[in-house]
């Protein structure tokens, strides 16, 4: 499996973590208003996009964490801080299709309740070289149709639970691969450490 990742996020701090647990706050930066299109979303600096063509365009945070070898993870909102900010939700940017072009799926639009339902989620496990690596997402903006309401996170509180037999991280690297690890590992200086 193939991972893509960005450096690091500097509002991603890792508190604690054990055996069963990485335990964490992401502080999302300031919010902009972008116009694309004839649409409107909120973005941030180095923000991905929720990633479903032809609804709304959603900003998320990914982050990668080492994880003990046989294990994988779920994670869990211990708690949050967030602004609820007025909008029209029939004017929000949708995600563009492989061309580039904007189109909505209307049906979609007109029924959702929450979008996206979940603020956070993990991906499939993989290896970036000496370490076994959980992506884990969190959504920047949650559409909230009947009170015509954007939710803008400010910080998110997680857990991620470790599932399965845990054995120690490996804290054996090439010395060369450390300023990678760096950047894109949000526990590799606990995990190293240990």
């Amino acid at each position: 499996m193939l991972i893509l990742a960005v450096p690091v996020f500097a509002g991603v701090e890792i508190e604690n973590q054990d055996n069963s647990s990485i335990e964490g706050v992401v502080r999302l930066p300031e919010f902009e208003q972008v116009s694309v299109g004839g649409y409107t979303k909120l973005s941030f600096d180095m923000a991905g996009s929720y990633n479903e063509e032809a609804r709304p365009d959603i900003p998320i945070l990914s982050i990668l964490v080492a994880i003990p070898t046989s294990t994988g993870g779920e994670v869990e909102i211990l708690d949050t801080d967030y602004e609820d900010i007025p909008i029209n939700i029939d004017t929000w940017a949708p995600v563009p299709d492989d061309a580039g072009n904007l189109y909505r799926d209307e049906k979609f639009y007109s029924e959702f309740s929450t979008y996206p339902t979940s603020i956070a989620k993990t991906g499939n496990v993989g290896i970036l070289r000496e370490f076994r690596v959980l992506p884990v997402s969190f959504v920047g903006v949650q559409l909230i149709r009947e009170k015509h309401i954007a939710r803008v996170y400010k910080s998110i509180h997680f857990r991620i639970r470790l599932t399965g037999s845990a054995s120690p991280v490996s804290n054996c690297v090439s010395e060369s691969y450390i300023p990678l690890y760096r950047a894109l590992v949000a526990n590799y200086d606990i995990v190293s450490s240990t």
